[in-house]
C-alpha cells in the first residue's frame, strides 16, 4: 500500500494532539525523512519537515503504541499463545541475579544483566550491533538512541535514562545496517518493534534478540530542568555530567556543573519529581514487565537483596532463545543467577503491577467516559473492586494538582533536603495505607480479551434482554455525560453499529431527510457534491438517481461505513466518486470546490458543530448550496429511549443542536438561508399512522410543526 497523508492526519487527531504519544519515534522512523522527533514540553513529538504533505505507510498507524496495540495478537505472534498470567506475561525462567563483572554491575541501574547480555552476544558473534540509549549525547544533559557496534559503546549505554527517548526513530538506520542486531527498549518501543516484525518490516527483521527493563513511570525532561532551577542552576547548558542512578545500588541522581558543583539526590528523594512531571503515556501504559521481550529485567525489590547491596535484578526469560541465552551465560560464569518462583517475583513489584494492570485500565475507562481517545490493548480486567477505584481517585487528584504550573513552581522553592525526605515519608505512608486496597485480589485478577474497539457491545447475543437493556442504558448515559469527544470516538461507534441499514430501512423518517432535502432545494443537474458523514451512501445515491450528482466526494469518520458506501455507490451506478475518511475539522479539500454540500443528520455528532459548518462554508463555491438536516432538540429523549429499548441504533457521542444556534452557525459560515422547514411528525409505524402524520404535517406546517417536528431542514446559499 502506497504512503498516504491520511495516516499522518489520523495520528495527529487520535494520538499526538490528545496527548497519547509514547515518544517511541516509530512514525518518524517509517517516514523516510518526512518527520523528525522534536523536543517539546510534552516530550519528543513527531514534527513535519518542510511544507509538503507528510506521506506515511499504513504500518506507521498500525504500529503506533499510543493508540494501543493488540497484546493478545502480539503474544500469539511472538510466543505462539496468549500468556497464562497477564500480570507478568509469558515466562520460561525467572531468576534473581547480576553480572559477575563488578565493573558492569557497579555501573548499571541494578545488576547489569542487560549490559552483560549485550556484551556476551557481541563477543560470541551472535550480533553485530545493539540498539541502545546512551546518556550524555548529543549534550551532557541529554540522551540519544544509537546502534552500538563495540564493547565500549555498549558499556557507555549502561544505566537507565528516566526520560522518553525515541528509539524507533532509528528504524531507517537499522534497515541500512549490515548485520544482525539486538534491541534494548521500553515496553511501548518493544511492542511497536514486535508489530513491525509481524509485518516483516526489513528494519525489524534485522533484530534477533529483544531485551528491555521493567518500566513503571517515566518523566519529561522538564523534571531535570526543574531540579536544576531548584538548586540554582539556571540552564541545562551548565551541566557537564548527568547520571540518573550513580553509585551504589539503588543509586542516586548525580549532576556535575561547569563551575565544579556536584548535585546529589538519593533515588527515593528525587522521585518527588514523578507526580509533577510524569508522562501522559505512562498513565495509560499497561505493560510493566516488558512482556514482549526475549529477556526482561527489573530491580529486585526485596529486603534480602536490598540488605546485601551491590544491585540485584529480577530476570525473566520469556522465549526459548531467551532461556537458552540465560542458561548459557550462567554456565559460562557471565551471570550469577538463582531461580525464583512466580509469586515471589510478583510480590517484589506488587505496587507497580497494580498501578499498571488495574490503575491504567481505570484511567483509560475514565478518559473514555469523557469522550476522549484511549489506547486499546485488546484485553482488560474482568472486574476491578470499588475500593481500588477509590484509591485511584486519590492518585488522579495528586497528579492533577501536581501537574499545574503553580504546584511545579512551589516545589522548586522548597529545598530538596526538606522536600525529598518529606516525599519519601509520604510515599511510605501512602503505600502502607493503600496496600490493602491495591493488593486485594491483585494476584487473582482475571483478564478478558476484548474485540477491536474495546468494550463488548451492548447487544451481546449471550445476555438476557434485561442485561442488554441495562447495558444500552449505561451506554446512553455515558454518551450524555460527555461534554467533549473526538472524531475517533464517533468513528468507533459507527464502526461497531451492526444494524444501521437494517433498522433505517424500516424507518419512515430516515429517507425523508433525502426526500425533503431534494424537494426544498434547487440543485443543478450533474453537480459536484460533497456528502459529509455520508454513512452508507444512501444520500448520494438518492440524489444521483434524480440526476443531481455528476461527481461526488463522500466523507465519513467511520472506515466501516466507508466500505459499505463505496460498494453501494458502485452497485448503484455512481461512476465518478471518491471516499474520504475524516480525522479532524480541517477537511483535506480545496476551498470553493463543491457546487453542493449534503450534511444529513451529521452536525450533531461533532462536539463543535460551528467549526464543521464553517469548514463546509470554506469548501462550497460562491452561489453553491448547503443542504443541512438535523434532529429537533425536543426529540433527543425519544432517540435515547429507542436506543435503550433496541428499537433503533444508538446515536453514539452527540448533542442535538438548538434551532437558533443552528441558524446562527450557518449564517456565520457565509450562507444565506433560502428554505427552512421542520418536517416529520410521525417517525414510523403502521402505514395508516404514517399517512395520518403526513396529513397533520400539511395542515400544521407553520403552527405545530416548528415546535413538534422531528427534523430541521435548511437549504442555504453561499454568499458570493
Amino acid at each position: 500500500m502506497s504512503p498516504s497523508a491520511c495516516v499522518w492526519q489520523r495520528l495527529q487527531a487520535e494520538v499526538i494532539r490528545p496527548g497519547l504519544c509514547t515518544h517511541c519515534g516509530t512514525c518518524a522512523g517509517l517516514s523516510q525523512g518526512a518527520l523528525v522527533m522534536q523536543p517539546t514540553e510534552r516530550g519528543p513529538l513527531p514534527h513535519s519537515v518542510g511544507d509538503g504533505p507528510v506521506l506515511l505507510p499504513e504500518l506507521a498507524y498500525a504500529a503506533c503504541p499510543g493508540k494501543g496495540l493488540d497484546y493478545p495478537a502480539l503474544n500469539r505472534s511472538v510466543f505462539g499463545s496468549e500468556p497464562d498470567n497477564w500480570l507478568i506475561g509469558h515466562w520460561r525462567r525467572i531468576a534473581i541475579g547480576y553480572a559477575t563483572d563488578p565493573a558492569i554491575r557497579r555501573a548499571a541501574a541494578s545488576g547489569g544483566v542487560i549490559t552483560r547480555t549485550l556484551l556476551y552476544l557481541l563477543e560470541s558473534g551472535r550480533i553485530d550491533g545493539a540498539v541502545v540509549v546512551r546518556q550524555g549525547y548529543p549534550q551532557p544533559w541529554l540522551a540519544e538512541p544509537c546502534i552500538a557496534t563495540s564493547a565500549d559503546e555498549i558499556r557507555a549505554a549502561s544505566q537507565s535514562v528516566y526520560a522518553p527517548i525515541p528509539v524507533n526513530a532509528l528504524l531507517d538506520r537499522m534497515e541500512r545496517f549490515d548485520g544482525v542486531l539486538a534491541y534494548a527498549g521500553l515496553p511501548d518501543q518493544v511492542a511497536a518493534l514486535r508489530t513491525l516484525q509481524a509485518a516483516r518490516h526489513p528494519a525489524a527483521r534485522k533484530v534477533r534478540y529483544v531485551l528491555g527493563p521493567y518500566t513503571g513511570t517515566n518523566m519529561y525532561a522538564a523534571a531535570i530542568e526543574s531540579y536544576l532551577r531548584a538548586n540554582g542552576v539556571h540552564s541545562a547548558e551548565e551541566v557537564v555530567e548527568l547520571r540518573y542512578r550513580a553509585g551504589e545500588w539503588p543509586g542516586h541522581l548525580l549532576i556535575r556543573t561547569r563551575d565544579g558543583r556536584e548535585l546529589r539526590a538519593e533515588k527515593f528523594y528525587y522521585n518527588y519529581l514523578i507526580p509533577f512531571y510524569i508522562t501522559q503515556s505512562t498513565l495509560y501504559s499497561v505493560d510493566f514487565t516488558n512482556e514482549l521481550t526475549d529477556i526482561s529485567v527489573g530491580d529486585a525489590w526485596h529486603p534480602r537483596y536490598e540488605a546485601q547491596g551491590g544491585g540485584f535484578s529480577v530476570v525473566v526469560a520469556r522465549s526459548a532463545a531467551g532461556q537458552e541465552l540465560l542458561d548459557e551465560m550462567q554456565e559460562a560464569g557471565a551471570l550469577h543467577l538463582e531461580d525464583a518462583d512466580l509469586p515471589s517475583a510478583l510480590a517484589m513489584h506488587g505496587h507497580m503491577l497494580d498501578f499498571k494492570k488495574r490503575g491504567s485500565f481505570i484511567r483509560i475507562a475514565w478518559r473514555a467516559a469523557r469522550g476522549l481517545p484511549v489506547p486499546d490493548y485488546g484485553y482488560r480486567p474482568a472486574t476491578i473492586p470499588l475500593s481500588r477505584q477509590l484509591v485511584e481517585v486519590v492518585i488522579a487528584s495528586l497528579f492533577a494538582v501536581c501537574g499545574t504550573r503553580a504546584a511545579r513552581r512551589l516545589a522548586e522553592l522548597i529545598p530538596i533536603q526538606v522536600l525529598g525526605p518529606a516525599f519519601n515519608t509520604l510515599r511510605k505512608t501512602w503505600k502502607a495505607l493503600s496496600k490493602p486496597a491495591k493488593r486485594k485480589g491483585l494476584l487473582d485478577v482475571q483478564f478478558i480479551t476484548t474485540p477491536k474497539g474495546g468494550q463488548p457491545m451492548p447487544n451481546h447475543p449471550n445476555k438476557s434482554a434485561l442485561d442488554q437493556a441495562l447495558e444500552r442504558t449505561r451506554a446512553e448515559l455515558a454518551h450524555w455525560r460527555r461534554r467533549e469527544w473526538n472524531f475517533a470516538g464517533v468513528g468507533a461507534h459507527w464502526d461497531a453499529t451492526e444494524d444501521y441499514d437494517d433498522i433505517n430501512a424500516e424507518t419512515y423518517s430516515y429517507f425523508r431527510r433525502f426526500v425533503d432535502g431534494l424537494r426544498l432545494s434547487n440543485l443543478p443537474d450533474g453537480a459536484h457534491v460533497l456528502d459529509i458523514c455520508a454513512r452508507t451512501g444512501n444520500g448520494t445515491l438518492y440524489f444521483h438517481q434524480h440526476g443531481k450528482v455528476g461527481s461526488a466526494v463522500c466523507a465519513d469518520v467511520s472506515a466501516k461505513m466507508g466500505d459499505i458506501c463505496r460498494q453501494r455507490l458502485e452497485e448503484g451506478g455512481v461512476e465518478d466518486f471518491a471516499w474520504l475518511q475524516v480525522f479532524d475539522y480541517a477537511l483535506p479539500l480545496r476551498s470553493c470546490e463543491f457546487d453542493a454540500v449534503l450534511c444529513f443528520e451529521s452536525a450533531e455528532h461533532f462536539p463543535h458543530p460551528e467549526r464543521l459548518v464553517a469548514e463546509l462554508g470554506r469548501v462550497t463555491k460562491p452561489g453553491g448550496t448547503l443542504i443541512l438536516t438535523t434532529p429537533n432538540v425536543l426529540w433527543e429523549p425519544v432517540h435515547a429511549l429507542a436506543a435503550i429499548t433496541g428499537l433503533h441504533h444508538s446515536e453514539g457521542p452527540h448533542r442535538f443542536i438548538g434551532y437558533r444556534r443552528l441558524l446562527r452557525m450557518v449564517k456565520d459560515a457565509g450562507f444565506v438561508i433560502e428554505q427552512a422547514e421542520t418536517t416529520v411528525l410521525v417517525p414510523g409505524g403502521p402505514q395508516a399512522l404514517v399517512k395520518a402524520g403526513e396529513w397533520m404535517e400539511q395542515r400544521t406546517r407553520s403552527t405545530l410543526m416548528p415546535l413538534l417536528g422531528l427534523r430541521r431542514v435548511l437549504v442555504c446559499r453561499k454568499r458570493g
